[in-house]
């Protein structure tokens, strides 16, 4: 598959997103503590309309409702949005890799963590 999309925020920064991009030891075993599946994370580096610039050079992605509802009218499974949605990515564009992945809820409290409010 190895698609890739250009996003634009607001803001006009662009992010170009890939399939093949590399996932670090650290995500990995991130996203497996916490439950996250690698297509979870391939659908928000192809789909994510919402970015943030977190530290070290890094940007959040993750997918907005509404950009969501689009992909499920284009036929995306609905599960895998679901799932998708809840998740964020820190990215560093530079080196083309995922530094981590996180829910984008922390349970049992209300908010989201590197996403702009």
């Amino acid at each position: 598959m190895g698609a890739h999309l250009r996003v634009e925020a607001n803001d006009g920064f662009r992010h170009t997103s890939s399939r093949r991009s590399r996932v670090s030891k650290h995500a990995s075993r991130r996203a497996q503590q916490r439950g996250i599946r690698r297509n979870d994370i391939d659908i928000v580096l192809d789909h994510a309309d919402q970015q943030c610039w977190v530290s070290g050079g890094c940007q959040s992605l993750s997918i907005s409702r509404g950009r969501a509802l689009e992909l499920k009218r284009e036929g995306v499974s609905s599960a895998s949005l679901d799932r998708a949605r809840k998740v964020a990515l820190v990215y560093n564009a530079d080196d083309d890799l995922v530094v981590t992945v996180l829910h984008t809820y922390q349970s049992g409290r209300r908010g989201t963590r590197y996403r702009r409010q």
